[in-house]
């Protein structure tokens, strides 16, 4: 049982391994050297908002697996719904400071307007990946709820849409409107988003303890600081695991 619901999630993580070299392989055939080098000198800058909000999603996941576990359903609904709301604000907050401090970043890690075409690449795709943070938080919000209901396959089949989808976006983007970096960077977006919503639209049909009503929008400071403490030190794991191993 443990090894038919782990397999899906191992399969998630190579897939998504696989969708950001088809990006970068893309990329690396259509646009010019500046642009290339833009797009991969910004991937760490990147990586640290991203895989933030990754880890506190799969935190916040652990008190709806734990009310999932006793057959509580409307506790289910109340971390489903503060979920929900915690996403948003973090998506908010993480945009923020990601808009506020990207020139400085892209400074931190070397690059420099004295080369105005590498830096313009890396400025663009950042912007739109940050602007469309929360895209990703909320695919893989609720991917992690699907988790804790124990179901692991659905997340991996949505991941696979988004990773076609993604691909075509890219030629349609980049080759066919000549938008750049930017193209790349709203495919990338633009297919986690409509992944995002079929992902939600199916949770919904599927999980009848997912359907909110209005009282489980009544949510104490309890509830909140709950998902909190799960998901924050998950989010600085995911942060620092590679650093660690590095």
């Amino acid at each position: 049982m443990i090894f038919k619901f782990s397999v899906p999630i191992i399969l998630s993580y190579l897939l998504q391994q696989i969708y950001t070299i088809s990006d970068a392989a893309i990329c690396g055939q259509t646009l010019g050297v500046d642009d290339i080098a833009g797009v991969n000198d910004v991937f760490p800058i990147l990586f640290i908002f991203l895989q933030f909000a990754v880890g506190c999603t799969a935190g916040f996941s652990v008190i709806t697996s734990i009310a999932a576990g006793r057959g509580d359903q409307a506790r289910v609904r109340r971390s489903f719904a503060a979920q929900l709301v915690l996403g948003g604000v973090l998506s908010l907050a993480l945009t923020g400071v990601a808009v506020l401090t990207l020139k400085p970043l892209l400074r931190f890690i070397g690059l420099s307007e004295a080369n105005p075409g590498v830096w313009r690449a890396a400025y663009q795709y950042s912007l739109v990946i940050f602007l469309g943070i929360f895209a990703q938080l909320y695919y893989n919000l609720i991917c992690s709820v699907l988790r804790s209901l124990g179901d692991s396959t659905t997340p991996l089949i949505f991941l696979l849409f988004s990773t076609v989808l993604n691909i075509g976006l890219d030629l349609l983007f980049i080759i066919t409107f000549r938008w750049g970096v930017a193209g790349a960077a709203v495919a990338t977006v633009t297919a986690q988003l409509v992944s995002t919503l079929a992902c939600f639209a199916y949770a919904f049909a599927k999980y009848p303890e997912l359907r909110l009503h209005r009282e489980d929008w009544r949510i104490t400071r309890w509830d909140l600081r709950r998902h909190i403490v799960q998901g924050i030190p998950l989010g600085l794991q995911f942060l620092c695991s590679p650093l660690v191993s590095s």
